[in-house]
């Protein structure tokens, strides 16, 4: 690998200001209502929190957002601006994901001996043609998909992902934390003191607990696990964790060799090998249905996943929404 030739700096910083660019321009030109301050703003962020970041994912394998951060501090600079927090968080969480992806990318052609000049110059191919790609899908949703995004969607194209986006932008974007925390949910409020301390308790036992601290529980690793389930239902998450059981802790443990040898090569055969077989497996059997009754089709449509979410649909609640009524918040 030493003989590859590494990449310049001046490359990475001339994407830098060309994406800075485009961002403007749409911005503006897409009259979205978005200062360009907050696009500043939520780079600068992002600049601040990179190198932590990266090495929670070099650590641990988990990659944490931004997004929350940046809608809250949205929704108190530019409050009743829904759009502008869904624009500004999209930024907020994809910079410095974007970036421990790429990171990511890089240590796998090390391993792959990939030169690094070839993974950049794949890297900016592919998302160019992906910008094109992605909206030509979306479009071809919209237009094609009876019911897209919605509980009668063909295939299970309910969009769970796409809806907590919305309503995110409706809490802290339209009604805005203000509102939230000092006039709907103040005890809320309280989640921040409790959140540092939680954080200070866990960091102190782990300086000084010595033996008595388990090495191998992680506070942000169980947190995040919290935080990136909802709103999909256990059998999202499943598959994952008896994977990661068998390569982290069964092969790790009996095969190391083994498990050194191919665990990179193999997540990214895998993450590969998901993707060709959706596309296979949508156009062959799914979008226009032929029937092949197995417990593996047939297990999403029983229990709480049957509803399409993990949650309960608010309108088969008693009143018609969550949480107590006006007068009786906490």
């Amino acid at each position: 690998m030493a003989r590859y030739r590494e990449i310049p700096d001046w490359w990475y910083f001339t994407v830098l200001i060309v994406v800075i660019v485009i961002a403007i321009i749409t911005i503006e030109e897409f009259h979205t209502n978005t200062p360009v301050w907050a696009l500043f703003m939520s780079i600068g962020f992002n600049f601040v929190f990179l190198i932590p970041l990266a090495i929670l994912q070099a650590t641990t394998g988990v990659s944490l957002g931004l997004n929350l951060l940046i809608e809250m501090i949205m929704g108190y600079a530019l409050p009743g601006n829904p759009m502008a927090l869904m624009i500004i968080k999209a930024f907020g969480y994809n910079i410095d994901g974007q970036a421990d992806s790429y990171v990511s990318n890089l240590k796998l052609a090390h391993y792959c001996k990939i030169a690094p000049r070839a993974l950049f110059r794949g890297q900016m191919i592919m998302a160019f043609l992906q910008i094109f790609i992605n909206l030509g899908v979306i479009n071809w949703c919209v237009d094609n998909m009876k019911g897209f995004c919605t509980a009668e969607a063909k295939g299970k194209f309910t969009c769970p992902d796409i809806q907590t986006y919305y309503n995110a932008s409706v809490m802290w974007g339209g009604l805005g934390p203000k509102k939230i925390f000092n006039d709907v949910y103040p005890i809320l409020k309280w989640c921040w003191l409790i959140g540092f301390l939680l954080g200070a308790f866990f960091g102190f036992a782990k300086k000084f607990g010595g033996k008595y601290f388990p090495v191998w529980f992680n506070p942000v690793i169980f947190l995040v696990g919290m935080l990136i389930a909802p709103p999909y239902g256990l059998m999202y998450t499943s598959p994952s964790l008896i994977m990661c059981f068998f390569s982290q802790w069964y092969c790790k443990r009996y095969h190391l060799k083994l498990w050194e040898r191919y665990n990179y090569v193999l997540a990214a055969a895998l993450n590969a090998g998901l993707v060709l077989s959706q596309i296979v497996i949508f156009f062959s059997v799914q979008y226009n249905p032929k029937e092949l009754e197995w417990w593996g089709n047939l297990v999403s449509f029983a229990g709480q996943d049957a509803e399409g979410l993990a949650l309960k649909n608010v309108t088969q609640t008693s009143k018609g929404y969550f949480g107590p009524a006006p007068g009786h918040y906490p």
